[in-house]
């Protein structure tokens, strides 16, 4: 009796979030609506969506589409909900490019336009560099454009494996702490993720299927093919030819994502490259004697933890 009391809240909450989902839908996009109306014969998964988001509320997205998702506000959610929805009423349909190249096609075409999306932070961009570097030798024909937050522009630029890099800030907490609470507004994103669209990418690269930045950003791309880390939700992975790798937490980070780059034929070794400069070295040498620390005396630097398992260097290595 006592665990159905505690069930209560939850049911009304959904029930709750249902109802104002389904409000801002109408309110919002009408003309989403009526053009689905029009061509329900073709699209009948958007009214099974839209009946699950009505019955269920948001919490299988906020399940599914990652952990920190269950932090951030009900709006976020609904925001993506609705943005995603929009896109893809009016964008292109990615069954239509697949059957126009085949299926699979895509993997020996030449000059093949990929993109890379990894938003995260400093850790993200040094563990997907062996698959680049070796997506990069690899496939020496292909256009690579590399996504990045612009907390970690410099950082990829100093690496030769994009033809061009841009970036974008999802409008998402876990990237407050180097946006400086700078997050765009709904157009300002809408707007954004469509510019980047426009460029007809054939390949989109991500490193998680999980995300509901990452799904709207794939609406707006609108790729032949999808290669990503992870399953996202059923009821959105209807479009495009999707390569899903499954996330290996006990495989080192940059081991499993080199996977992205088998699936093109490519190989190369999984260690993290980066080249210090001797003008780095010089700083690091002023910062360390303005600490009090000479480079001629032993110290010693541990940094052990890092945002999940999968980027940890395993306790028995630092012990050796």
């Amino acid at each position: 009796m006592a665990r159905l009391i505690r069930l209560i809240p939850g049911f009304l909450l959904r029930r709750v979030e249902g109802l104002a989902l389904l409000f801002w839908g109408i309110l919002l996009v009408p003309s989403v609506l009526l053009r689905r109306l029009k061509h329900s014969g073709s699209h009948p998964a958007f009214w099974r969506r839209w009946l699950h988001h009505v019955v269920t509320g948001l919490g299988e997205e906020r399940q599914v589409w990652w952990l920190l998702l269950k932090m951030e506000s009900r709006w976020t959610v609904v925001r993506y909900v609705l943005m995603i929805e929009w896109r893809l009423a009016y964008g292109d349909s990615w069954s239509e490019k697949i059957s126009i190249q085949g299926k699979g096609a895509w993997r020996n075409q030449n000059n093949l336009r990929i993109l890379v999306v990894t938003p995260g932070h400093l850790g993200d961009i040094l563990h997907i560099i062996p698959a680049m570097t070796a997506l990069r030798k690899g496939r020496p024909d292909a256009e690579i454009t590399w996504l990045v937050g612009p907390w970690s522009e410099a950082l990829a630029l100093r690496y030769s494996v994009a033809d061009h890099v841009i970036t974008q800030v999802p409008a998402l907490s876990q990237y407050q702490r180097a946006a400086g609470d700078r997050l765009p507004g709904m157009y300002e994103e809408y707007r954004q993720c469509r510019k980047i669209g426009e460029d007809r990418f054939d390949l989109l690269i991500t490193t998680s299927n999980m995300d509901p930045w990452v799904l709207f950003l794939a609406a707006c791309v609108q790729p032949v093919a999808w290669i990503g880390m992870n399953e996202g939700l059923d009821r959105y992975r209807c479009w495009a030819e999707k390569i899903n790798l499954d996330y290996e937490p006990d495989v080192y980070e940059a081991a499993s994502q080199l996977r992205i780059a088998e699936v093109l034929g490519c190989s190369g070794p999984s260690r993290l490259m980066y080249s210090v400069t001797e003008e780095e070295r010089t700083q690091a040498r002023n910062a360390l004697q303005n600490h009090g620390l000479h480079h001629d005396q032993p110290f010693l630097v541990v940094a052990p933890g890092s945002g999940w398992k999968g980027k940890n260097w395993p306790s028995d290595r630092f012990a050796s």
